[in-house]
């Protein structure tokens, strides 16, 4: 089923405009490829949320983005101001925090 799904997404997006559904569904199609975290493209699905950022900009894509440029860069990259939500808001908070541990993101939100 997930080379099926990964085949539909790869076709949905080669044959129609690119939008914000395409790459949700892309993205899911990478994380749910992954064996592990670990494991995960996240160099790719950073740059599908930088796309989705673009086209469709939203508070969440740009805190998943930040979150995935951390997991490929390291903490410090992804709470950048290039990638990072830039205001402070429980975004902003939650991107920091999930760029440092889940502890750490859970007590951030209850602050904000």
């Amino acid at each position: 089923m997930i080379e099926e799904g990964t085949r539909l997404v790869t076709d949905a997006m080669l044959r129609s405009p690119l939008g914000p559904w395409q790459l949700r569904a892309a993205i899911a199609s990478l994380h749910i490829q992954a064996p592990q975290a670990v494991d995960t493209d996240w160099q790719q699905i950073s740059f599908l949320y930088q796309v989705q950022c673009r086209i469709a900009p939203n508070p969440i894509a740009t805190l998943n983005h930040a979150i995935d440029v951390a997991m490929t860069d390291g903490p410090d990259a992804g709470l950048a101001p290039r990638s990072a939500p830039t205001k402070r808001t429980r975004n902003h908070a939650a991107s920091r925090a999930k760029c440092r541990s889940p502890w750490a993101c859970i007590m951030s939100l209850r602050r904000a």
